[in-house]
């Protein structure tokens, strides 16, 4: 073959690239796999867990500090802070925190039935943290909104043992309490790896609709 047009044989091209190629491999390659390396290097805060998962399957656990794990795309992790206390809001949502705070009614959550068969307007909200990271992101579907139907539900099944009276007076303690129990032992048989603190009545009244009349009569 005519060297003169710059045309080489498949033979004479692999031996040109392990000629030259081969030689200055170590120091484009090597630089390369060790900054990959240096990707798999991350921090946890003090308040904070990582799951880590190796192509696509959860490993283990780690947690607060320096940390290294497989890079991407090999491996991948989801990082959660699992001592925030979290809280959720059944019969209202927060629009904005204010001053003055803004709220939203949720009238399809807060309607409920007392145990004389009397209507009320139920607001409330749920304090949590997360206690085992692996069961909160494997054992529940969708965890907000598990926790949040699991809290109405026990809320509906506690007032509806009440009279109406109890429930706008002195038994909302007992309330409270009830329905964070109930709601940790709903949890507890999804395996939810969460820990209910407390539960907190925000606004218990008549619907709007009789609220008048309900006042006339007391």
């Amino acid at each position: 073959m005519d060297k003169g047009n710059d045309m080489y044989t498949l033979e004479e091209l692999l031996k040109f690239i392990k000629k030259y190629i081969g030689k200055f491999g170590k120091s484009i390659f090597i630089p390369i796999i060790v900054v990959y390396i240096l990707t798999g290097v991350f921090s946890v805060g003090p308040d904070e867990e990582v799951a880590l998962f190796l192509f696509g399957k959860y490993q283990k656990t780690a947690g607060p500090g320096i940390n290294w794990y497989f890079p991407r795309p090999i491996a991948s992790r989801i990082k959660v802070k699992t001592t925030k206390v979290y809280r959720i809001e059944v019969g209202f949502r927060t629009v904005s925190p204010g001053p003055p705070a803004k709220y939203k009614d949720m009238r399809e959550e807060s309607l409920i039935l007392t145990g004389d068969e009397n209507i009320l307007d139920v607001d409330f909200s749920v304090q949590y943290k997360i206690t085992d990271l692996k069961k909160f992101l494997f054992n529940m579907g969708d965890p907000y909104k598990t926790i949040k139907d699991s809290a109405e539900a026990s809320m509906r099944q506690i007032v509806g043992k009440y009279n109406i009276d109890e429930t706008l007076t002195e038994g909302k303690s007992n309330i409270q309490i009830q329905t964070r129990e109930k709601l940790q032992e709903i949890l507890q048989k999804y395996d939810s790896g969460i820990t209910v603190l407390n539960v907190q009545l925000q606004d218990v009244q008549p619907p709007k609709e009789v609220i008048q009349a309900f006042k006339d009569v007391a």
